[in-house]
Parts: structure tokens; sequence; C-alpha cells
């Protein structure tokens, strides 16, 4: 489907709301009628007179998913478009306009985490959160990792419990790490010299999230340098993604250099002994790609996305039956996804997983929302 919204409802018409897409409705269906196999466009976000970017989706169960982005317009006002999943179509989120103007006013990727469909959480490159919990959506400020230190850039966040939540990046150069207990939130330690780029959770007391160099670990107490993870250097040049399913069971991607003075994408997978590293198939260019995302596919394997930093360069992975293998483009055109981790997502208990991006050239992109 394609959804759209009004630039009246953008431009905050409403005192005491931004309803980002009031009385928008489907303009078509995309693909044919009902069972499909593979990944497919499932919706595009446009807004009249802006471009829109999603950067960030999570996923709670078949039924209950949410995606985050900005609509930009051509003078580089940003707002923040929130979408849901509800098990039969995406529907905007009212975001009252007092929360819109602390939350999302940076055309810089944000992300989404959420525990239920009324607990969920965003956050944002200048160090802001939004919360929605209950009916009620509230805005506030990360604490600074130090006394004049600059606002965490958050790229990846955990939401395990209602008073169990991680915002995790970089603040000043040092890696940053925030937890909220349920009342209020406080920076923890971590160790490394480069910010945090994702992080997943085994449970509330075995967390794993990485930095370009370091796999880290939080044992419930304390973050610690992964001894065994420095083993991966000599291979990786990137560290850029990790999935967690148990402490011998630990998935994690990044780059290689390569024979055409580019890198290429590699993952290693950790058993609870050593790393296994495998470089994907793909043909060596001078360009960097790099394995940014991953998640289990529901059935043993795994999906994963490849960007590059040549701008609108992508590629999306499957490891299955003990080997990677591409997956064909499910978009055509010129296409962006977000470095973040978080720009793919899996209902847990299930195969279906959403990914989420932009797609056309600016002025005018729209928001792809794909489905598996």
């Amino acid at each position: 489907m394609v959804i759209r919204y009004s630039r009246a409802l953008l431009v905050a018409a409403s005192a005491s709301a931004l309803a980002l897409a009031a009385g928008s409705v489907p303009a078509r269906a995309v693909g044919p009628a009902g069972p499909r196999s593979g990944w497919h466009l499932e919706a595009a976000i446009t807004v009249s007179g802006r471009s829109v970017v999603l950067y960030s989706v999570a996923a709670i169960s078949r039924a209950d998913a949410w995606t985050i982005g900005n609509a930009i317009t051509a003078l580089d006002v940003s707002t923040p478009i929130v979408e849901h999943w509800t098990g039969l179509r995406w529907q905007p989120a009212a975001i009252p306009a007092r929360v819109a103007k602390v939350f999302g006013a940076t055309q810089d990727p944000m992300v989404v985490g959420a525990r239920s469909a009324t607990d969920v959480w965003a956050f944002d490159e200048l160090g802001h959160w939004m919360r929605l919990n209950g009916r009620r959506w509230t805005a506030g400020n990360l604490p600074l990792s130090r006394s004049g230190a600059q606002s965490p850039v958050i790229r990846d966040d955990l939401v395990l419990a209602h008073d169990n939540v991680w915002a995790f990046g970089s603040g000043t150069v040092l890696p940053y790490a925030a937890n909220f207990g349920g009342r209020h939130w406080h920076v923890t330690p971590m160790p490394g010299t480069t910010g945090i780029t994702d992080a997943s959770a085994v449970s509330s007391r075995d967390i794993w999230a990485i930095n370009e160099q370091d796999v880290l670990h939080w044992d419930g107490h304390r973050w610690r340098t992964f001894a065994i993870g420095v083993k991966l250097n000599p291979s990786f040049v990137l560290l850029g993604s990790v999935n967690a399913h148990s402490d011998h069971d630990v998935w994690i991607g990044g780059a290689v250099t390569n024979g055409r003075l580019g890198e290429s994408e590699a993952a290693a997978h950790w058993n609870g002994h050593s790393w296994h590293v495998m470089r994907l198939p793909a043909a060596p260019v001078s360009e960097s790609f790099e394995l940014t995302s991953m998640i289990p596919d529901g059935g043993g394997g795994m999906w994963a996305f490849a960007v590059s930093n040549a701008l609108g360069r992508w590629r999306m992975w499957h490891y299955v039956a003990g080997a990677w293998h591409t997956v064909p483009a499910p978009v055509s055109g010129q296409t962006y996804f977000s470095g973040l981790a978080s720009n793919l997502a899996l209902a847990p208990g299930s195969r279906l997983a959403w990914a989420v991006g932009a797609q056309g050239a600016f002025p005018g992109q729209k928001g792809i929302i794909l489905v598996s």
C-alpha cells in the first residue's frame, strides 16, 4: 500500500497533537493478493512536499511492529514519523506537538524499540528519547557521560522490560551506554574508545555489544571486553552487527579487506569455544560493503543487510543450510537503507521479518517497508 500524509498535518495544525497521518488512506496494493514468497514491498510512506526516510524497525509479534523515520522538507526541516503495524496494516501514530518539538528535530538516523503496543521507546542522534507509556507519549534527554560532554549519539537500543531499557552509541568519542531502571536513566561505564554500533540480549544479565573493533559483554553487573573477541581483529577491519542467541551461539557481522583495495562482507560465529569466520561469496570491489544488520530468519538461518560506503548501494544476504547466499533485490530503482543494525526485525516465534529504508531521490523520497 502507499500511505500518504497531508502536509497540513505535518506543520502542527493542532495545538495538542501532531497527527502525522490522520485521515490518510491506502492508495494502491503492492503486488498480487494472497500468499507470496521471499521479500517484497509491503508499504510505502509518502508526504506531499517532503522526503520520507525510515531508519529503524522493532517487532513484538506478527501483529505488532513499529518503525520510525523522518519527513524532511527541501529546506531541511525535519519531523518524526512513527508507524505501527496492527496485524492488518501500517497506521500512523499521533505524536503530540510538545513531544515532536523535543524529539526528532534532526535528519540523522533514529532507532526504535518496543516491548508491547503500549511500551515503545525511540532515540535520536541528539541524545533525546521519546516514549509511549500506555497511551501517553513523553520525551526527554539522556544523561551526559560526564560534565561538559556532548549529547550522546544513539545507534541502538534494547527494551528488555518496562523497567529495563538500554540506549547505546557514542558520547564525545568514548562508547556510551545508559540504562533506564523504571524511574531514571543512569550512564554505565563501558571499555573501549569507539562508539557502540549494535547490541543483542540473551537475557537481562547476558548482553553482547560491539564497537568497530571490540566485542563487549554485560554480566548483570558491569561491561567487560570479551577476551576471545580480539582474535577477530586480524581478520575483521570493521565489526558492524551482533546477534546473540546464547553464550555458545553468537553471530558477528562486519567487513574484511579484499583484493581490490576495498572491503567485503564477512560474518563470524561463536560456538562457545572458538570463532568461525566466513567471507561471504561476493565479488571484490573497490568500495566498502559491511554487514550492518543481522537477525534470525525464524528457521535456523540468518538474514543480513550489507550497506556500502557508496550511497544507495546495498545487498541482502541469507544464511541457510550452512552457506551464505545473496537475495534478489525486492525493490528496484534508487534505494537507501541506513547503516543501523535495527533496520531489520523478526517477529518472535515466526518467520515474519521486516526491513525499512527509502526509495527515490531527494526531494520526494518515499519511506519503504519490506516484508519477508
